[in-house]
């Protein structure tokens, strides 16, 4: 793990009330994710770990992982982006209906936005995985997503 990650991440307490904290470790930092479970205990929720650039891990998290081909006629980087989560969706799609992805793991919204082909999925956000290659997306549940800061693929394409 690196040492130093391109994070913002800080101790603190989300609005939702999951704990966010920063540890150390011999092998580096991560972001360690608590909340109460429905008996007032505190229970992880995650520990993503960050690779040796400082980009978050978030492969043990993922509910669904595909790869995407980067879309060379689209001269504005935010319609692009919405277009690789457009066809990850509708891969994921194909994945629900060929049975190879189990639909229990989404509610009957999420399940209806990913029918339809949505860009973003409630619950959930579209993350370029940056240890891929070819490029890989990962639909990640947005309250690990989130708390942990990271430079996005956005960011990073347009020099940032």
């Amino acid at each position: 793990m690196v040492k130093n990650p391109r994070s913002t991440v800080n101790n603190r307490i989300l609005p939702t009330g999951e704990h966010i904290d920063v540890i150390t470790s011999g092998n580096g930092k991560a972001v360690k994710i608590t909340a109460k479970d429905e008996f007032g205990n505190m229970k992880e929720i995650a520990n993503i770990p960050y690779d040796s650039r400082g980009f978050p891990i978030f492969d043990d998290v993922a509910k669904f992982t595909t790869t995407i081909k980067t879309t060379e006629n689209y001269t504005n980087s935010s319609v692009r982006r919405r277009k690789e989560m457009i066809n990850a969706t509708l891969e994921l799609k194909n994945k629900i209906l060929d049975g190879t992805i189990d639909k229990s793991l989404f509610n009957k919204i999420q399940l209806e936005q990913i029918m339809k082909g949505k860009d973003k999925i409630d619950g959930f956000t579209w993350h370029h995985n940056a240890q891929s290659s070819p490029n890989n997306m990962q639909l990640v549940p947005t309250n690990i997503h989130d708390p942990v800061k990271h430079i996005g693929e956005g960011a990073l394409s347009e020099g940032r």
